[in-house]
C-alpha cells in the first residue's frame, strides 16, 4: 500500500488534480470541500468492425483515507469543474487509492 503521505503528494502536486466538492444526495449539506483527486472524464469509442459504441462514465481517484474520514458514500454528489456528478459506485483499490465511478447529473 502507499503511504498516506505520498498519496497527498500525488494527488495534489497540481499536474492532474482537480478539485471536488462532495454534497449530501438530496444536494442540501456539503459533506467536504475542497478535496483534490484525479478526474477522468466521460470517454467513447466506436469499433468501426462491429459498429459497437464503447461508452465509460466519468470516475474520480482520491486517496482512500479521504473517501473514509469525509464519509463519501454512493448517491452523494460530487462537484467537480461546475459540473454535477452522482457517485454510483465506490470501488477501493487496495493499494491506498479508491475510485469513485460517476453520472453526470
Amino acid at each position: 500500500m502507499i503511504g498516506d503521505g505520498d498519496l497527498e503528494s500525488i494527488f495534489e502536486n497540481g499536474d492532474f488534480d482537480s478539485s471536488v466538492d462532495i454534497w449530501n444526495e438530496a444536494f442540501t449539506d456539503r459533506i467536504a470541500a475542497d478535496l483534490n483527486g484525479w478526474f477522468t472524464q466521460a470517454t467513447q469509442q466506436t469499433n468501426l468492425l462491429t459498429n459497437e459504441i464503447e461508452t465509460v462514465n466519468p470516475k474520480l481517484d482520491m486517496a482512500s483515507s479521504v473517501v473514509t474520514t469525509n464519509s463519501i458514500v454512493t448517491r452523494c454528489v460530487a462537484v467537480i469543474n461546475s459540473a454535477n456528478y452522482r457517485i454510483e459506485r465506490i470501488e477501493v483499490n487496495g493499494t491506498g487509492v479508491t475510485t469513485l465511478h460517476l453520472k453526470t447529473l
